[in-house]
């Protein structure tokens, strides 16, 4: 599930996730218009945030050629 996904679904802001997950609301707002990679802290802060709903795999687009 994509990030905007979740939040959207969990009536969440970026800012509430983020002080759960325990970053700056720039990095969820970077993630989660997928601007940056996550670190590796992150994704697994992420992924144990939101109990698997939200995968390294979600987080990073992979851009075609």
């Amino acid at each position: 599930m994509k990030l905007e996904k979740y939040l959207e679904d969990n009536g969440l802001t970026m800012q509430a996730f983020a002080n759960q997950v325990d970053v700056h609301v720039s990095t969820i707002h970077r993630l989660k218009y997928q601007k940056i990679m996550p670190s590796r802290r992150v994704a697994e802060a992420i992924y144990r945030e939101t109990k698997g709903q939200v995968s390294i795999t979600d987080l990073v687009e992979l851009k075609g050629k």
